[in-house]
């Protein structure tokens, strides 16, 4: 079994795995975690499992192994997440991320293939949303795990070049079933290559520029009809 996004850990993702797997009779099947990038809202809930695969990059391991606390206080009850509801006595004033063993983190690379067994992921390392990203793409089922690298018409990222080198990497995929982190399914965008025409369309100077808040600070923002594209290096890389 594999999971690619446990959370912030503002509540128990490990508990719910374990009741799953006890319906579905799977308790003595491997279990991995695999973070799509290491945000604090895609790694947080790492402590309860053993194991975490990562991309290797520096800042990704720092992010990790060194935990996180007074920055969950910006992101919840933000502009960011305004439509979150927190769980019961949270508190994100003292709310933190404890550190992940080292020794507990694996490293796939880009194009390593992920075993399950009955079905078989490859590994895309992508770097325009963070250092970090990682894709993973079943050829045989044509399903892919974009992360927040390819979601919806709003797209965060640390630089425009990264997002082009990105979209043209999956470009030729063939994807009947796309899963992203946040927002709308980007099924159409991605099949008949209009993203990433977009996008080239805004490296040749062709956009709207302007800018917009989040998490409490502002970016400049790039807008091509209905796509808009922030850049927010120090954001995604804090």
């Amino acid at each position: 079994m594999c999971c690619t996004t446990p959370g912030m850990g503002t509540s128990s993702i490990g508990r719910t795995v374990t009741e799953l797997r006890a319906v579905l009779g799977r308790e003595h099947i491997p279990l991995m975690i695999i973070n799509n990038h290491n945000h604090l809202d895609h790694n947080g809930g790492n402590t309860d499992f053993s194991e975490a695969w990562i991309i290797r990059d520096g800042w990704s391991i720092r992010k990790l192994t060194q935990g996180l606390s007074g920055v969950c206080r910006i992101l919840v009850g933000s502009d960011a997440h305004e439509r979150i509801e927190a769980p019961e006595n949270f508190e994100p004033a003292t709310f933190s991320i404890p550190p992940f063993p080292l020794q507990g983190i694996r490293y796939p690379a880009d194009g390593d293939v992920v075993d399950l067994g009955d079905r078989q992921f490859r590994v895309i390392h992508t770097t325009s949303h963070s250092p970090d990203g990682l894709a993973l793409y079943d050829e045989t089922n044509k399903v892919f795990f974009g992360g927040d690298t390819f979601i919806g018409d709003m797209c965060l990222i640390r630089d425009l070049a990264l997002l082009e080198q990105d979209l043209a990497r999956v470009s030729t995929l063939q994807i009947c079933w796309h899963y992203s982190s946040h927002g709308d399914q980007l099924l159409q965008a991605m099949q008949d290559g209009r993203r990433l025409a977009i996008v080239r369309r805004m490296l040749n100077g062709e956009r709207e520029e302007g800018t917009m808040q989040f998490a409490g600070s502002e970016f400049p923002l790039y807008t091509v009809g209905d796509v808009q594209v922030a850049i927010a290096a120090d954001l995604l890389t804090y």
